[in-house]
């Protein structure tokens, strides 16, 4: 198996500390992503109800 298949599933499965540090680092970054698109579109309504669905 290629490596970067190995590292996807250990990323998916959370298996290391490292896998876990990258699945909340990607949550953050979209939260991150909502609130930029809320405050250029003054959704702020859309950012709140994506933020606690994360």
């Amino acid at each position: 198996m290629p490596e970067i298949l190995i590292l996807w599933q250990e990323y998916e499965e959370g298996k290391t500390p490292e896998a876990q540090f990258v699945k909340e680092i990607d949550k953050l970054d979209a939260i991150m992503q909502s609130k930029i698109y809320a405050d250029s579109e003054n959704r702020q309504d859309v950012f709140e109800v994506f933020k606690n669905s994360v």
